[in-house]
């Protein structure tokens, strides 16, 4: 069981809503329990955001709330037109995050229509906004989220699987039970690495300084998703064709397998690069045996694809998008290369000034 740091601050959150609470002794104190959950958020920017739209639209089914209680009472029929038209304003005024505690926030006022009725309002609305301030107190105090440590460390775990099947697609050593099952973990990896990514792309810098620095991570982050999808696309393709690939004269098949072993171990070296464990080379230069070997294995494939037996023209139309995959992962590669370069470069002429 891995407890992350969202689950411990929603714990916290309600932990602290309770106590409030129970201090102001508001009842039932278990709305403000259940607003501090539903108004947790798992970025700084989203929970500045997220209380300023909670206040307006709590605000709004608050008013509307007493507005029916008093006048039409707390008929199921009434509660039920309130929900409504509170969802519709919310939906309308692009509120869609916060309607589900606004809703709340409506039930909550409309359960019970009593002698007092406005003060046992205002309780029930004040328990909703002690339940959404103590999840944003939690939000900025507790356990700040390091997104762009977390993002690097996903790219990181996915590229370790991703490349280590690659390398073994290349040699036909996978099943086809095997292959649609890491396909679709790799894939629902990548879709998890693009919500972190636009997480950390939400925070907040308030430094000239550390806004270009920011901004060049963003770049050279959306680089290695990039380049994380198309060694995928690769991944993908070369299975898809393991039959046509077996087809191939065995020179062609051992420069493609060799070819994949560079590109991968280029890929690994970029990311040492980035790390600083590698020396930057400027001017840049491209890596001479990744590009030699890419140009052995299009040259032997038109080749071959010339001279080719006509019945086998289907097997080898198939590998086309495979070998378009190998190129256009290179290109991708070369790019994410310059990019390190570059931000490294930045930095040291930056901390020479």
């Amino acid at each position: 069981m891995k407890l992350g740091a969202r689950i411990i601050k929603t714990g916290i959150a309600v932990c602290l809503s309770l106590y409030i609470a129970a201090l102001l002794q508001l009842e039932p104190i278990v709305f403000a329990a259940l607003a501090s959950v539903l108004a947790i958020q798992p970025s700084l920017y989203r929970s500045w955001q997220n209380i300023v739209d909670q206040l307006q639209a709590n605000t709004i089914g608050a008013v509307l709330a007493i507005m029916f209680a008093y006048f039409l009472g707390n008929d199921p029929f009434v509660v039920g037109l309130v929900v409504i038209i509170v969802i519709a304003i919310n939906l309308q005024l692009r509120f869609e995050k916060s309607i589900t505690l606004s809703v709340v926030t409506v039930i909550a006022i409309m359960e019970s229509v009593q002698a007092d009725f406005l003060m046992f309002a205002f309780d029930r609305f004040l328990l909703i906004l002690i339940g959404i301030g103590a999840s944003a107190v939690v939000n900025v105090l507790f356990l700040p989220p390091k997104y762009e440590d977390r993002l690097y460390s996903q790219i990181q775990e996915a590229n370790n699987s991703l490349l280590t099947y690659l390398r073994a697609s290349s040699m036909n050593e996978f099943d086809d039970k095997t292959y649609r099952a890491e396909s679709k973990r790799l894939k629902e990896e990548l879709s998890q690495l693009e919500h972190t990514y636009s997480l950390y792309k939400e925070e907040r810098t308030y430094f000239r300084k550390m806004k270009y620095t920011k901004t060049r991570k963003l770049v050279l982050f959306r680089k290695m998703l990039q380049t994380t999808n198309k060694a995928l696309y690769l991944f993908k393709q070369l299975e898809r064709n393991q039959p046509a690939l077996a087809m191939l004269p065995e020179q062609l098949q051992q420069l493609i397998k060799e070819e994949i072993d560079l590109l991968t171990n280029y890929q690994e070296k970029i990311f040492l690069k980035y790390e600083g464990k590698l020396k930057i080379k400027h001017p840049h230069v491209p890596e001479p045996q990744v590009l030699l070997g890419r140009q052995q294995v299009l040259e032997k494939f038109i080749k071959e694809y010339q001279e080719k037996d006509s019945s086998l023209e289907e097997r080898w139309i198939h590998m086309f998008p495979a070998i378009a995959a190998i190129i256009d992962y290179y290109h991708e590669l070369e790019r994410l290369d310059k990019l390190v370069e570059g931000y490294h470069s930045f930095h040291a002429e930056d901390s020479e000034k």
